[in-house]
């Protein structure tokens, strides 16, 4: 990430924990990821906050959903999503909300996507999974008011379906604790 960002002269820029969560666990360091996330907003103002959607993609875009909506109603920001990928009927869909609104498209601008073709090229951990995303177009909305009791949808979740580690419910489960924890 460091590497994508300097890539393209990005000098202003936090990661959320000293020590890094390891990949796939941000939805067991909620408590931890949120109090730097506090720390982050109170020092830089934002007047608004984009997250990843709520889609059953990745464990940690999942995570990250969950935690720029708590922030979003503590600070009183609006919050904005954005698809990644999903796992539908159909398999992976890319950048496509799971309930097919479109929500605002942009298409690239030629000299920001030229930046972005620098920074995919500069991030080698995900080169691979990157080839796969068409960089010329953005999709984003106003954050659905999801219930993160239950699983972004009914059917098999993309890191179910690779055998990872965690089940949806284990998410739902982390969410409803950290709720009742700082609640």
């Amino acid at each position: 990430a460091e590497h994508a960002l300097q890539a393209i002269g990005v000098e202003h820029y936090h990661f959320l924990c000293e020590c890094p969560v390891v990949d796939q666990e941000l939805y067991t360091q909620l408590g931890r990821a949120y109090e730097a996330l506090g720390r982050l907003m109170r020092s830089e103002m934002p007047d608004v906050i984009l997250s990843m959607a709520y889609e059953g993609g990745h464990p940690d875009h999942d995570a990250c959903a969950f935690l720029a909506t708590v922030a979003g109603e503590q600070f009183g920001l609006p919050v904005w999503e954005m698809p990644l990928y999903n796992r539908g009927s159909a398999g992976i869909e890319r950048k496509k909300f799971l309930d097919n609104n479109p929500g605002c498209e942009l298409d690239v601008p030629q000299e920001a996507l030229l930046r972005k073709i620098k920074m995919f090229a500069a991030y080698d951990s995900q080169r691979k999974v990157l080839r796969e995303f068409l960089p010329y177009r953005e999709r984003f909305r106003t954050m659905k008011s999801h219930d993160f009791s239950r699983p972004p949808h009914a059917g098999e979740l993309n890191y179910e379906a690779w055998r990872w580690t965690m089940k949806g419910s284990d998410l739902c489960r982390a969410f409803s604790l950290f709720g009742q924890e700082s609640g």
